[in-house]
């Protein structure tokens, strides 16, 4: 079986993080991360890099040598270097300008492809902003509503999942993401954390997390969990969301495709 390419992509602030990391805990895979900044004119000198404390535990002549590879090469060569079959990418900011583009590459290459997209429901979503100080409307219109569209014009067979099911029904969940990609679910990459894993950049709360409970042994959270904090969200909050029909009308159409428990 050909090794596969596996890219993880969201609206933002919606787990990429996470799942990368949980199945990046398979035996058979290799969890990048967000390795698109490899080749982003900011971190490209990996100097400027390595100054993000995200990289403590990544290591750094690995992923100079992978660069050097440059762009076109970049899973070929984590392939040849690791032998992985799932080769995990969450390069979730930069997914237009490098999965895109990777999709084309690997199309010549003896790699498969697998799409993944992880989402919350708009209220959810809109407390994931909320919290965090965004323009929660802006960031529907220039985030949320931008990637669907984008993800879906470009991307054929995706896996869409929730993101409540992946932390709820685990289990269920990621059996069938296994069974999708070939592989043999193992309950225990719920205990993601178990695993050292040389990704990059990611999310800097669970990052910070995995590194305290790489140190530890033991997660600060216990691993993945589901959040309602939504249900407090401000009720004038909540009713502009409600009111968008171009959102409720994207969100019949992910619940119409997401794995079901």
């Amino acid at each position: 079986m050909p090794a596969t390419a596996v890219f993880i992509t969201s609206p933002s602030l919606t787990g990429t993080t996470m799942l990368s990391l949980i199945l990046g805990s398979l035996p058979n895979a290799f969890n990048c991360g967000e390795p698109a900044y490899l080749f982003h004119d900011k971190w490209k000198n990996l100097d400027v890099a390595w100054k993000d404390t995200r990289q403590n535990f990544a290591d750094r002549s690995f992923w100079s040598e992978i660069q050097a590879e440059g762009f076109d090469d970049f899973f070929p060569a984590i392939h040849n270097r690791t032998g992985a079959n799932l080769i995990i990418d969450s390069s979730n900011e930069q997914w237009a300008k490098f999965a895109l583009p990777q999709h084309k590459i690997l199309t010549k290459s003896n790699l498969l492809v697998k799409d993944i997209l992880i989402w919350k429901t708009p209220l959810e979503q809109a407390y994931s902003y909320h919290k965090r100080g965004r323009d929660v409307l802006e960031w529907f219109d220039n985030r949320w509503l931008t990637r669907m569209e984008l993800f879906f014009a470009n991307v054929k067979d995706p896996l869409i999942i929730r993101y409540r099911d992946v932390a709820v029904e685990s289990d269920s969940i990621l059996s069938q993401i296994c069974d999708a990609l070939n592989t043999t679910y193992d309950p225990e990459i719920k205990k993601f954390w178990l695993k050292r894993q040389p990704c990059l950049w990611g999310n800097k709360n669970v990052i910070k997390e995995l590194h305290e409970a790489w140190v530890t042994g033991v997660h600060p959270r216990g691993g993945i969990i589901y959040d309602d904090g939504w249900k407090q969200l401000p009720s004038e909050l909540k009713q502009k969301i409600r009111n968008r029909n171009d959102i409720n009308e994207w969100t019949d159409k992910l619940d119409a495709l997401s794995l079901k428990p």
